[in-house]
């Protein structure tokens, strides 16, 4: 009798009339019903399109010590980017047990268990750690639910691969849900960087990780200050929600944010300041006697200024947005939203534990996180105690003390200046001449919107031309408060900018007829032609704002020439008034260079940068505590079309659907 088939609702199986037939059965049975604990849970969830986050983390030979001589390497990373949730029933005994939190791969967060997005299930996502002149190669597949991203390389110049920096609608299509995306440039901007999403929300939620490009000691001019530069001597300091902002349908103007998160951990405090978890500290390992080099990074995506500082320590920053300054001595550091700080930690104190706190300002405010510096063969504070409690209280009253507010004369700690290196001298010969070739005076502030009707509002959908005002605008029981740059609020374009000019409608970008209206939503370039000394002259004109804000320029560094607070509004035709009468000084001497800088309010910032790098390069703030409307952001145009490198082979091209108009 030959052998017969047919199709049950479990496996599809061979019915043979023999005994091997009765072993595939009885194999079957058993591998169907065996105990489910014989398969680690977290190596099954560990597995995203057939690929474990063990072989997802192939390139780390790149993360070595950068040698004279040695040939540079093409690093190749895979980034799986998708939903998780934190604490989750995986995480077992985690975080009681934080053995259990190793070995299973938990994500913590600060013990509030929420759905976040991931970089390769880790939060921080995964650290590119690579050498001075290595190809950087990162694949990106995207599995976020009905999500388009893009990655934006923060502190990377992307000399002749503009089309790497990460902007969707400028740089590349966004990546889509489902698809991939390869990013490929050379890290030629050594110093302490990261990348995240340039969407804010899918920052906020957890796309974000360091970004490290060593040297060569013979580059670094600091070289000889540290004994150690330890991978995991990276501090990623961190704003956390109770909640994902990219799915909250009722997401306010003000983005709340409850916790700060230091490498992805911390303890939630409730609004009575108790700790409503109890989350592992994260540690920092040190031998006594040795000087380590900490890189940190305040990875926050809104108004999130962060204080540092190390029990009984002192600090010795040696470098700025990866930028090496002049060695100097503080108590403490104050990182805006973007800013990055080398410094030196001599571990000169007896052998114990000590407290390191990161305290927030402004959106921040009231938010604190602590880890532990652990001295070798120290006991580890467990539970707090009485003792802990009181230098843990100490410490807190003596940063209180330093800055009571981002205003006091001593938050800030004393001005760094610039290190002059063999490679940078060049540059900066034709950085400070005393006059730029070309002055840009940008002002900015808060204005109030309001008395918009159903006639203002676009219900439509129109790409030929902007006579409507978005619908955020209409019907609001107080006027809207939106930050415009020089009263322009910020559209992106249909298509890449970089890629797909041609696609561009002329209507799109900003005029005088768009100016003359009651709101003005444009696509807004400033050009400048390349290779000049370009002084930029950010303004905070200060009538609808008493906040500072953080601004952060893509494809450039740049020295920061001088930065004051007049005490009261100012108008921008004001500041071009006092500067044309030499007033406005400018440090042409040592100014520091970095690629954020703080303006602060009623007030104005001078940059200098040298325009030889062409592109679309966007200028944005860093410090925006509200999502509503395009925020304060424009696009720095460096030279022509021309100028620009060819479009990379198979580049993706995306653009509209809709033709001219359709009503929703």
């Amino acid at each position: 009798m030959g052998a017969r088939c047919w199709k049950p609702r479990g496996p599809l199986l061979l019915v043979l009339p023999n005994v091997t037939a009765l072993l595939l059965l009885a194999g079957t049975f058993l591998m169907l019903n065996w105990p489910p604990v014989s398969i680690r849970s977290t190596a099954v969830r560990m597995s995203r399109g057939g690929e474990h986050v063990e072989q997802l983390e192939k390139s780390r030979d790149c993360s070595r010590p950068c040698l004279d001589g040695e040939k540079a390497k093409e690093c190749h990373f895979k980034f799986v980017l998708e939903t998780v949730p934190t604490v989750d029933r995986g995480c077992s005994k985690c975080p009681a047990n934080e053995t259990e939190c190793v070995e299973r791969h938990c994500v913590l967060g600060d013990g509030v268990q929420r759905i976040m997005l991931s970089v390769n299930r880790k939060l921080p996502g995964t650290a590119v750690q690579v050498c001075e002149g290595d190809t950087v190669v990162v694949d990106v597949e995207s599995h976020l639910p009905g999500l388009e991203t893009a990655l934006h390389w923060y502190g990377q110049l992307q000399r002749g691969t503009p089309y790497m920096d990460g902007v969707p609608m400028i740089t590349q299509c966004p990546i889509q849900s489902e698809t991939n995306f390869r990013y490929k440039f050379r890290a030629s901007n050594p110093g302490t960087h990261f990348y995240h999403s340039h969407y804010v929300s899918h920052h906020a939620d957890g796309i974000f990780g360091p970004f490290i490009v060593r040297q060569t000691p013979r580059l670094d001019p600091n070289s000889d200050l540290y004994d150690y530069d330890l991978e995991e001597h990276i501090v990623t300091i961190s704003a956390w929600s109770r909640y994902a902002f990219v799915y909250n349908l009722n997401l306010p103007e003000n983005m709340h944010l409850s916790s700060i998160l230091i490498n992805g951990k911390g303890t939630y405090f409730n609004p009575d300041s108790k700790p409503g978890s109890q989350m592992p500290k994260t540690r920092f390992a040190v031998k006594r006697g040795g000087r380590y080099r900490f890189r940190v990074i305040n990875a926050a995506p809104l108004d999130c200024p962060v204080q540092l500082q190390v029990e009984g320590h002192r600090l010795m920053i040696i470098a700025s947005d990866g930028a090496p300054v002049k060695s100097t001595d503080a108590s403490h550091l104050l990182l805006f939203p973007g800013e990055r700080y080398d410094i030196v930690l001599n571990a000169d104190q007896p052998s114990s534990s000590y407290w390191i706190m990161v305290r927030g300002h402004d959106q921040c405010k009231n938010l604190h996180q602590e880890a532990l510096l652990v001295y070798d063969g120290a006991t580890l504070p467990h539970k707090l105690n009485d003792i802990t409690k009181s230098s843990l209280s100490e410490l807190s009253a003596a940063m209180v003390k330093l800055c009571p507010s981002l205003s006091y004369p001593t938050c800030r700690p004393q001005e760094i200046k610039s290190l002059q290196t063999a490679d940078t001298q060049n540059n900066l010969a034709k950085l400070q001449v005393p006059q730029a070739d070309m002055k840009l005076f940008i002002p900015f502030d808060v204005y109030a919107y309001d008395g918009f009707t159903d006639a203002d509002v676009n219900f439509g959908f129109s790409l030929k031309e902007s006579l409507y005002s978005p619908s955020y605008l209409y019907n609001r029981n107080t006027p809207v408060q939106l930050s415009q740059v020089d009263r322009l609020t910020f559209r992106y374009p249909s298509s890449p900018l970089l890629s797909q000019p041609e696609f561009i409608l002329r209507e799109m970008l900003c005029d005088e007829q768009c100016r003359n209206r009651k709101f003005c939503e444009c696509l807004h370039i400033v050009r400048v032609p390349l290779n000049v000394a370009l002084d930029v002259v950010l303004v905070d004109e200060g009538y609808g704002s008493n906040h500072s804000n953080t601004f952060h320029l893509h494809g450039y560094n740049f020295l920061v020439l001088g930065s004051e607070s007049l005490g009261h509004p100012v108008d921008v035709a004001e500041i071009k008034q006092i500067d044309s009468h030499g007033l406005l000084s400018r440090n042409l001497v040592d100014a520091p260079r970095k690629d954020t800088v703080v303006v602060p309010n009623k007030g104005y910032t001078i940059i200098r940068l040298f325009t030889d790098n062409p592109g679309y390069w966007l200028f944005e703030v860093r410090s925006e505590s509200s999502i509503i409307g395009g925020g304060l952001q424009f696009i720095v145009q460096v030279g022509e079309q021309n100028h620009l490198p060819p479009v990379p082979p198979d580049f993706p091209h995306c653009g509209t659907h809709k033709w001219p108009n359709f009503v929703f």
